[in-house]
């Protein structure tokens, strides 16, 4: 279902504000911008993208709940990195459904960077009424971590 929070654009598209809400207008418009908050290392930017009782695991496993429990889960993260950015090659939406494919690149310190697949499943809040914010109820990202652990590790 299309939920614009404003006008159209020029081409025809629903403009959507900084917090990411417009998913259902175009999936890949709003992947981008929430990848592009993920990867600026601030573990505020991404909260506005999820609703407040949202969950966030890792491969498979819910390892925070809440927006404080969100946040405290990144910021971990965060800590044990220097640098991340993410390529998205592919966005799906099915329903409520976002699914993103890409490449994720991390950086710790002097150690380098490396580089895997991703795959990230976003269960977005259903049955918003026309005009709210659609906001994140579950991610999930899929990642082959075994790069990323042996950097960490050398």
């Amino acid at each position: 279902m299309t939920r614009p929070t404003a006008e159209p654009d020029a081409r025809g598209r629903a403009a959507r504000d900084d917090a990411g809400h417009g998913a259902g207008d175009d999936a890949a418009a709003w992947a981008e911008r929430f990848f592009a908050a993920i990867d600026t290392m601030d573990p505020d930017r991404p909260l506005p993208f999820f609703h407040p009782d949202a969950a966030f695991g890792f491969n498979g496993t819910i390892q925070a709940s809440g927006i404080a429990g969100i946040r405290q889960f990144i910021a971990a993260f965060y800590g044990a990195i220097t640098g991340l950015r993410h390529d998205l090659l592919d966005t799906w939406r099915a329903g409520d459904t976002v699914i993103v494919r890409g490449t994720v690149h991390y950086t710790v310190g002097e150690k380098g960077t490396c580089s895997t697949g991703f795959v990230g499943c976003f269960a977005m809040e259903a049955g918003t009424p026309a005009g709210m914010p659609e906001r994140v109820r579950t991610y999930l990202p899929y990642v082959d971590t075994a790069p990323l652990q042996a950097l960490l590790a050398a």
